[in-house]
């Protein structure tokens, strides 16, 4: 009964580590010009969800030039964040003609597109560990 019992326990334990990958990413927003609105932040898993479907998280801005972020848990893999500030808190990022953004936004590894978004490529970071970006709203 007591191999049991420990064999048992053996199992549980190496279950709770192989579940282990869960990780935390946290994101420094910098550039905040406006003490107005929210953050807005989405956490991408791929080129197809990208921008469309994805883990979002907002924060009220505090008045700083500067914000955090966290996204947690996170599985170990490949990841794209977009964020923009939602000055007017209207829930959606305001535009100008053609789509072009009226509001401050901001990709990880800082990442521009040209006449649109980055690609995910452009974007994406991997995380085996727990992660700490910057990103610069322009």
């Amino acid at each position: 009964m007591k191999k049991l019992f420990l064999i048992a326990m053996c199992l549980l334990t190496w279950t709770a580590q192989a579940g282990g990958n869960k990780h935390q990413v946290t994101v420094v927003v910098k550039n905040i010009k406006a003490n107005t609105g929210e953050i807005r932040a989405g956490l991408y898993v791929s080129e197809s969800s990208f921008l469309k479907q994805g883990v979002y998280v907002s924060q009220k801005v505090t008045g700083n030039d500067e914000l955090t972020l966290v996204f947690d848990p996170v599985e170990a893999g490949v990841y794209a964040v977009s964020i923009y500030h939602d000055e007017n808190a209207n829930g959606e990022l305001d535009t100008w003609v053609f789509g072009i953004p009226a509001e401050p936004y901001g990709f990880s590894n800082d990442a521009k597109g040209s006449y649109g978004p980055p690609s995910f490529a452009d974007a994406q970071f991997e995380v085996a560990t727990d992660q700490n970006i910057t990103i610069t709203l322009h």
